[in-house]
């Protein structure tokens, strides 16, 4: 089991490396760190370096560094729950945290989709997982529109500048018919104390 000042140095040696070119050093630093994801996640926390963590795993994610899909399922929900915790932690860091957010559940949503099934009631669960799969699909759909358009209200220059952010937020249709936005929230704090008892966050 690797140790806390174990992870916390591979957690130096990572942020080190993302400021260089040695491209294939910093990928084996990502995948040492998706080895010892789970226990990284409390020395994160303890170090205030949360959101720090869940970028690292979302940069794994996108470098397609884990071997097996059950693995990458595990990266991206540890990412979201660690980016879920990091809003109520960094309100100052907001803007970073909810693009990381947006970008996860826009490029990984199939990672994410057991999960979020997990948040529906317990019908909608056992009967026709192709519906309940579709259901999910929509909502991480709907809670990514959210968070961008979070974005596009508070911080609109920023927005702007952000071509990466506009190409999602006119990719994804608006829902329709119309939902209540209080469910995209609630959606999302379901999913986020689903995860937390899961991995016993």
């Amino acid at each position: 089991m690797i140790s806390p000042p174990e992870i916390i140095a591979l957690l130096d040696r990572s942020r080190a490396l993302l400021r260089g070119n040695d491209h294939r050093e910093t990928r084996r630093a990502l995948r040492e760190l998706l080895l010892a994801r789970l226990p990284a996640y409390p020395a994160a926390r303890a170090t205030d370096r949360l959101a720090e963590y869940a970028m690292y795993l979302c940069m794994a994610l996108h470098a397609e560094l884990d071997q097996e899909d059950d693995e990458s399922t595990g990266t991206a929900e540890l990412a979201f729950a660690a980016l879920a915790e990091s809003l109520a932690r960094y309100p100052d860091a907001r803007y970073e945290i909810t693009r990381q957010r947006v970008f996860l559940l826009y490029r990984f949503p199939d990672y994410l989709v057991d999960a979020w099934i997990e948040t529906f009631p317990r019908e909608h669960k056992d009967n026709e997982r192709l519906r309940a799969r579709a259901r999910a699909l929509d909502a991480i759909a709907r809670a990514t529109l959210a968070d961008a358009r979070d974005i596009q209200r508070d911080f609109p220059e920023r927005f702007d500048a952000d071509n990466e952010l506009n190409d999602i937020i006119n990719t994804i249709p608006p829902p329709s018919p119309p939902r209540d936005p209080g469910n995209v929230d609630l959606t999302r704090e379901l999913l986020h104390g689903y995860l937390k008892v899961k991995y016993s966050l």
